[in-house]
């Protein structure tokens, strides 16, 4: 018997590759029924499924609570989405993050059998939710007393899921899981072993992400580092919004090899990144969801075969440092750009090459298995 499933993600799905990944995870399996439950975005490309229904109601463009309009289509994302999930009564529903979790959390307040998954992106201090928008604290209250009859209570790493359990006063139990943003194992194909003579081309480096800030990032300092490579290196940035700034300073700077954009959609993203030597991240950290992020885009990076180049004030990546395979992992202190070895970085002397291991499918195969077994027990 189809089971239906009801994803409930309220920023714009274009903008978040994880969900991506799940729905079309989800798109192939028989035995389920998915609606997913969303808002629209100022994006030049649309996810779509064959198999999965899209609803998206209202516009949030991936921005905070910074406009009437954005508030407007809260009302209509929780009104219009608690009706939907009344109507379809689905066996399971799935929610990212406390901003979507509103019509989740009411109908299971209703007492009704619906099985609740719960994954979070992204780790929210209590601070943040007390200093952060009202209508997320207020639905994070009513979150918390619903944990504890999830079926499934997901973080994207350890640090994280730790961080949220102490938080909360919680003792991890077999409904706790780590789930991480990897890539879809397809990628793979797309990647090559990288040549190791790099001394006849430039190295060419690319940023992908939604935009660039000099408050939770290292922008100004890599677009002025780049400045004086202009004979060795190139850098993209393919982001979905281009700050003016960041423009005028490259221009200011004559830095003709750097170059802005448009964002890909994900699933093109592959044959983008393979055109480049080395990805970048570039977030300093700020918060402890920073500090302690491994980003979707160093496992998308790897999976495409290109080194990647990270703060070394974050904790995230460590992990995943190389010192004789690669592609390779190199912290960098973004703070004394002049002082690195770039040569040392890309040599690959004595280096194994060893393609990525890490793709959601396993990951989601888990998620998925719960779910068609809770909906088989209701």
């Amino acid at each position: 018997m189809i089971k239906r499933i009801v994803v409930c993600h309220f920023y714009p799905i274009e903008g978040y590759p994880p969900v991506q990944n799940l729905l079309t995870y989800l798109n192939g399996n028989k035995n389920v029924k998915v609606t997913c439950i969303t808002t629209k975005g100022s994006f030049n490309f649309s996810c779509t499924y064959e198999n999965i229904k899209i609803i998206r109601l209202g516009t949030s463009n991936c921005t905070r609570f910074r406009s009437i309009r954005l508030a407007l289509s809260y009302l209509l994302y929780n009104i219009v989405g608690s009706l939907i999930i009344v109507i379809k009564s689905p066996a399971s529903i799935l929610y990212y993050e406390s901003i979507s979790a509103l019509p989740a959390l009411l109908f299971k307040q209703l007492g009704k059998r619906t099985k609740l998954f719960i994954h979070y992106h992204e780790y929210t201090s209590p601070k943040e939710y007390n200093h952060g928008p009202k209508l997320p604290k207020l639905i994070h209250q009513l979150e918390r007393k619903l944990y504890t009859k999830a079926s499934w209570l997901s973080h994207t790493n350890q640090d994280r899921m730790r961080f949220f359990c102490d938080d909360n006063g919680l003792i991890p139990n077999k409904n706790f899981h780590i789930s991480p943003n990897y890539p879809p194992l397809s990628w793979q194909q797309n990647s090559l072993e990288k040549s190791k003579n790099k001394s006849d081309n430039l190295l060419k480096l690319v940023y992908v992400g939604f935009s660039l800030n000099d408050n939770s990032m290292y922008a100004t300092e890599i677009i002025k580092w780049f400045a004086h490579h202009k004979d060795t290196m190139q850098l993209a940035f393919h982001l979905i919004n281009t700050p003016e700034s960041y423009k005028a300073l490259v221009n200011e700077l004559g830095a003709s090899n750097i170059k802005f954009k448009e964002a890909v959609s994900y699933q093109n993203l592959p044959d983008i990144l393979i055109q480049y030597d080395v990805g970048l991240i570039l977030y300093k950290g700020t918060t402890a969801n920073y500090e302690y992020n491994a980003p979707n885009k160093l496992f998308e990076y790897l999976a495409c075969g290109l080194d990647v180049w990270y703060p070394d004030v974050l904790q995230g990546p460590q992990p995943y440092n190389t010192s004789n395979t690669y592609p390779k992992v190199v912290p960098i202190n973004f703070e004394q750009l002049v002082t690195f070895n770039w040569q040392q970085a890309i040599d690959l002397t004595d280096c194994e090459y060893q393609p990525s291991t890490y793709f959601c499918e396993e990951v989601y195969k888990e998620l998925v298995d719960e779910i068609v077994k809770t909906c088989q027990r209701t």
